[in-house]
Order: structure tokens, then sequence, then C-alpha cells
């Protein structure tokens, strides 16, 4: 026998349309399982880059919820600033004026 071959069953069914339904079955079952194995693969690889890969500040799903835990302080102050429209004047600059030379200078 060769190696990963399953051992047939001896307990086949003579008639051709139930080993039709059985290999039916069968294939479905394969198939259900493929799309399974695929899923738990992307999803295997989604948590090793997670724990093992890139670290940054912000993750690339803003649903997370770790990522709104310190975000209380600028929500409020985002609120504040959106209820004040005052009007901030800048403070003129001072021009520096350069002090007269000392009269006892020669000239």
């Amino acid at each position: 026998m060769i190696q990963g071959m399953i051992p047939m069953p001896k307990d086949l069914p003579d008639d051709p349309s139930l080993l039709k339904q059985l290999l039916e079955q069968m294939l479905f079952e394969r198939e259900t399982t493929k799309g399974r194995i695929v899923h738990l693969e992307e999803e295997n690889a989604l948590l090793r880059q997670r724990l093992f890969g890139r670290k940054s500040e912000q993750t690339a799903d803003p649903a997370t919820p770790q990522l709104a835990l310190f975000n209380e302080a600028e929500s409020i102050v985002e609120a504040i600033d959106e209820n004040a429209e005052e009007e901030v004047v800048a403070p003129a600059k001072r021009r520096g004026k350069r002090k007269p030379l000392p009269a006892d200078l020669p000239r």
C-alpha cells in the first residue's frame, strides 16, 4: 500500500447509486474541511502577525476596543472645541530695537 492512502473498507455496498451517494458525501466533507483549514490557516497567520510581527501604537483595525481606551481626554477636548467658536488673536510680535550707542564713544 502507498503511504498516505486510506485502506479500502470491506463493508462497501454493491449498489452503484449508494456508492455515488457515499462518494458525494465524502467529497462534500472534504471540501468543507478544506475551507475550514484555509480559514484556520488565515486566522493563525493573522494572530502570529499580531503576536510576533512589527509593533505599532496603532493597529490596522479601528474597531479594536483597546485603541479607544486612552482616547477619553482627546474626545472631551474635541467636544469642547466644537462648542467654543471663539476667535483667538495671536499676540503681535515685538520688533527688536537696537539700543543707541553711548555718547562717550567717538564717532
